[in-house]
């Protein structure tokens, strides 16, 4: 119960639930009360507990500045009395040890701003939940302490804009076009997971643990107005407006991110004014470059004299000139980031001009995706000498966590805009997503380099992910480290006291194990990313088989190794752990494991049966022997038992709706490519047409 609250806002009736949520859950809830304090003294982030005993019962006092940081504060106060919030949920004690709530205790946090940033590109994330399971989603971070959230929109996903706006993929894609055949200059939104589409397959293994969809996978919300443009769009806005609210209820921080592909201010505006229409409850938007893994030239004097002048040219310029000069990235030698920020930061001071952001109280991010050692080095100091001086920044410079922090190191960022900047890292690097990853040492890199380059506290990180349950152990180390900068080392210690686990030392050394092969540089890249087309397609036009070309065999055969050995330790310890609820979900961790080894040794067979693939001209030949195609049917036919047996163990713990995703998009790949190779090249079964539109 509260006893005394100085709050009165739609947080504080959150946070009013929630009391009576988790007391009533648990023996001897009714002996302990809470008395909130609002304190706008205190630093903005910080909080602190303190309790005193009124009789038989224990009054808990929390202070917060607002009732953003109560929420934290309350969180922690549940933690003291035995509680362990988890993205999956709470684990509930047997009682409340209410002995163990401290005096005096202040906390401080070391990364101030602690979130998400959700992609919302693919099938297992959060844009195909229902959406009331999207909002206890958010409910679930906010448990864990997350304040802050940023959502990003690829152009055509998530607002409303024309196709000449649209990104090189994300857009409607071919399927769709045949339907509608849109214009240049059709508004438009909703081509959420990359403008892909997944019919449900006529597996059982599929169809039996796939809730809601009948005909197609997407928010359930959303199917029946699936084959439309602006219907769709509509479903969809109002899905993430209800998601966004969800997050300002429980006192989260939000920001939307995009990236804008017109030089044309007017264009932007009117851009940046429909986003404002949509998501009204927006703290800041950012404005990001696109995703590059460009290189600066081999005459590096050369190339920044040349890319300098497109940038001041761009800056300068007229907008229908521009628009005409620089639609194409090779127009004149353009380095996309290099043009990206030119717009970004035209279209900032334009905006700033007139009063913009002020007349609609919001705040302004400006943002690099430049994962290139030396790129994402010159791109930041490019944009320290043109950004705002009260706009936010925002880096993602490199693809798993690990590499974040191998670029944030080296990029020399002035303290001045450190201070001011939230680092996009990787709580699930996509390009291994179907495979365990932990990635506890290079979220605690970042942090530390983080504090060290601008001074303690960090601005803000925020980590990418796709798949929630399978990665609960990230999800609850980025909390924890950016509260109170614990190290992997005591973060696991701790873990292993809480949930009861006997072999420290095995369960130790493989958790850390998997760590370092969650670096991306350890596995070929992007064996387990999950776009049907590239990765995993086998097509009858090109003879193509995948990217099997790609994934050497000695690094497979080592992770094959790891994963194996991380299965045991994790799967003994969930046979004796004493604290059986957190089994449950540390199953997950370990079927997750064993499925990466089964992902990896059906890719190996896979790479068997890419008999005389041409990698030049990437297919096969067509003059393949008898005793050729029989040996791709048998390579094929092993690997499809590995990855049918990767999806049967992800239906053991059918635990959110990013399972049921990740199901569909499985099939829809590895599987479809070993079904397609034989039917392709062996000329042995029916081929699965992975673009197949369902039946309206």
């Amino acid at each position: 119960m509260i006893i005394h609250s100085d709050f009165s806002d739609r947080t504080f009736e959150f946070i009013r639930e929630e009391i009576a949520k988790w007391c009533s859950a648990v023996d001897g809830g009714d002996k302990v009360a809470f008395e909130l304090r609002c304190c706008t003294g205190m630093a903005t982030f910080t909080y602190s507990l303190d309790k005193r005993i009124d009789g038989d019962i224990t009054v808990v006092i929390l202070s917060a500045p607002s009732s953003s940081e109560m929420v934290s504060a309350l969180y922690t106060a549940f933690e003291f009395m035995g509680y362990r919030f988890e993205v999956t949920g709470a684990v509930v004690p047997s009682s409340l040890s209410l002995d163990k709530l401290p005096y005096n205790h202040t906390v401080v946090p070391v990364v101030e701003r602690r979130g998400v940033r959700q992609h919302i590109n693919f099938p297992m994330d959060l844009s195909s939940y229902p959406v009331e399971e999207a909002k206890e989603y958010i409910r679930n971070l906010a448990r864990i302490k997350y304040n802050y959230m940023t959502f990003h929109s690829y152009p055509a996903h998530w607002t409303w804009d024309t196709y000449r706006n649209g990104a090189y993929f994300g857009v409607y894609v071919d399927w769709t076009r045949n339907l509608f055949n849109p214009s240049e200059d059709d508004l438009c939104n909703g081509a959420f997971f990359y403008g892909d589409h997944f019919p449900m397959p006529n597996d059982k293994l599929v169809r039996d643990n796939v809730r809601f969809n009948d005909k197609i996978y997407c928010a359930p919300e959303v199917e029946s107005q699936y084959y439309t443009i602006k219907e769709r769009g509509k479903i969809m806005e109002k899905w993430l407006y209800d998601v966004l609210d969800e997050c300002k209820r429980v006192g989260m921080g939000l920001q939307l991110s995009t990236e804008i592909r017109s030089c044309s201010n007017e264009y932007n505006e009117k851009l940046m004014d429909g986003i404002l229409k949509s998501y009204p409850m927006l703290d800041c938007i950012e404005l990001i470059t696109r995703e590059t893994g460009d290189e600066i030239g081999s005459d590096r004097a050369a190339w920044e004299e040349k890319q300098m002048s497109i940038f001041n040219d761009i800056l300068m310029g007229e907008d229908k000139e521009l628009d005409e000069k620089y639609y194409s990235d090779a127009t004149l030698g353009a380095c996309p980031p290099v043009k990206d920020m030119a717009q970004i930061i035209r279209l900032s001071r334009y905006l700033i001009g007139k009063n913009w952001f002020k007349n609609n109280n919001i705040n302004l991010a400006i943002g690099n995706y430049v994962v290139n050692k030396e790129m994402v080095k010159f791109m930041t100091h490019l944009t320290d000498k043109h950004i705002p001086a009260d706009a936010v920044y925002t880096v993602m410079p490199g693809h798993s966590a690990h590499l974040v922090a191998d670029h944030f190191e080296n990029i020399s960022i002035s303290k001045d805009l450190c201070k001011r900047t939230i680092t996009h890292s990787w709580i699930e690097y996509d390009g291994y997503m179907y495979l365990q990853q932990l990635s506890l040492s290079g979220l605690y890199r970042l942090a530390n380099t983080m504090r060290s380059a601008g001074g303690a506290p960090a601005y803000g990180i925020m980590a990418n992910h796709w798949r929630t349950c399978e990665n609960f152990m990230n999800f609850k180390y980025l909390a924890e480290v950016s509260v109170s900068g614990i190290t992997p080392e005591q973060f696991v210690e701790e873990y292993m006291d809480f949930a009861g686990i006997s072999n420290k030392t095995a369960f130790a050394d493989c958790f850390h194990e998997v760590d370092r092969r969650s670096h991306s540089h350890t596995l070929p890249g992007n064996i387990g990313f999950p776009i049907k087309g590239g990765c995993w397609t086998t097509a009858e036009r090109d003879r193509s088989i995948g990217a099997v070309w790609w994934w050497n065999t000695p690094a497979i055969n080592e992770g094959l190794a790891s994963f194996d050995k991380a299965y045991n330790a994790f799967d003994e310890s969930v046979k004796t752990m004493k604290n059986r609820e957190a089994a449950k979900i540390l199953q997950l961790m370990s079927n997750n494991c064993k499925c990466a080894w089964h992902h990896l040794m059906g890719v190996s067979y896979m790479k068997n049966a890419a008999i005389r693939y041409d990698n030049e001209n990437g297919g096969m030949p067509t003059n393949l022997t008898d005793a050729e195609k029989a040996a791709i049917i048998e390579n094929s036919d092993i690997a499809d038992v590995h990855f049918r047996a990767y999806m049967k163990l992800l239906t053991e713990n059918n635990y959110d709706r990013g399972v049921e995703g990740l199901l569909v998009n499985y099939y829809y790949g590895p599987v479809c490519m070993a079904n397609n190779a034989k039917a392709v090249y062996a000329g042995v079964g029916e081929y699965i047409e992975v673009e197949n539109n369902a039946d309206f």
